[in-house]
C-alpha cells in the first residue's frame, strides 16, 4: 500500500555506510526499447543499515550505489528531457517525506569545475592567451547550456518484503505488450522495505541508434 512515509522511514532505506563484511558486488543491468536503442544501468550493491539514520534535511542526495545510467536515445519524463549521454543517478530529498530520481550528466562537475577556473583567469591574461580563454569560455557556456540534470518523480511505496541489499531494476511498464519491445522503462530502487518507482519513455522525436556492422 503506498504510503505518505515520513522522512524519518525514506531515509532508513538510504542512508548507509558500506560494512567491509558486506560484498559491493557490480551489476549490470540492461534493457532494450523500440527501435533498437538499449539503455544500461550500472552500480554496485550496498547492505542497508538503518543504524545510519541521522538529521537529514531537504535537499540531501543519496548515490544509489554510485548507479550511472547510459542512454543512446532521447528519454521523456514528466519534467523534462534526457538527452542520449551518461547520467549519474541519484535520489535527492524534497521535502515532508517525498523523494526524486536525480539525473546528473556525468561530465557536469568537471566541465562546471574548468569553467569557473577560466573566469578566474581572464582578469590575469593577455594578448593571445585572453582570446583563447575567451573563446573556451564561450564553448564550455555552450556545453553547460546542454548538460541538463533532470529530476524524475518517484513513487514510493512500503513492502512487506525487506531487502538487505540495495536492488535496483529496469522494468518495462507494466502495461506494456508482452512480445514487443517497450518504448520506455520504469527505474525500481528496493533497499530495506522500500521501493521506488519511476519511469522514462522515448522521447517523441528520439532517433535510433545507428546499427553497428
Amino acid at each position: 500500500m503506498t504510503r505518505s512515509l515520513s522522512l524519518t522511514m525514506l531515509v532508513l532505506g538510504f542512508l548507509i555506510q558500506g560494512a567491509p563484511a558486506h560484498p559491493h558486488d557490480p551489476k549490470a543491468l540492461r534493457i532494450e526499447l523500440k527501435g533498437g536503442g538499449v539503455v544500461t544501468l550500472d552500480h554496485i550493491t550496498v547492505p542497508f543499515n538503518g543504524d545510519h539514520l541521522k538529521n537529514i534535511k531537504p535537499g540531501f542526495i543519496w548515490h544509489c550505489g554510485f548507479a550511472k545510467l547510459k542512454t543512446p536515445v532521447a528519454l521523456s519524463t514528466p519534467s523534462g528531457t534526457v538527452a542520449p549521454g551518461t547520467y549519474l543517478l541519484r535520489v535527492k530529498n524534497l521535502d515532508a517525506g517525498k523523494w526524486s530520481y536525480l539525473l546528473v550528466p556525468e561530465d557536469l562537475q568537471k566541465v562546471k569545475k574548468r569553467f569557473d577556473s577560466l573566469k578566474r583567469k581572464l582578469g590575469e591574461a593577455m594578448g593571445e592567451e585572453l582570446e583563447d580563454i575567451k573563446g573556451e569560455i564561450a564553448s564550455l557556456e555552450k556545453k553547460l547550456a546542454q548538460m541538463v540534470q533532470v529530476e524524475l518523480p518517484a513513487t514510493l511505496t512500503e513492502v512487506d518484503k525487506s531487502e538487505e541489499h540495495l536492488l535496483l531494476q529496469l522494468d518495462p511498464p507494466t502495461e506494456a505488450p508482452k512480445d514487443e519491445k517497450p518504448s520506455g522503462f520504469q527505474v525500481q530502487l528496493r533497499f530495506g522495505n522500500l521501493k521506488a518507482l519511476g519511469t522514462l519513455a522515448l522521447a517523441p522525436d528520439a532517433n535510433p541508434p545507428p546499427r553497428q556492422g
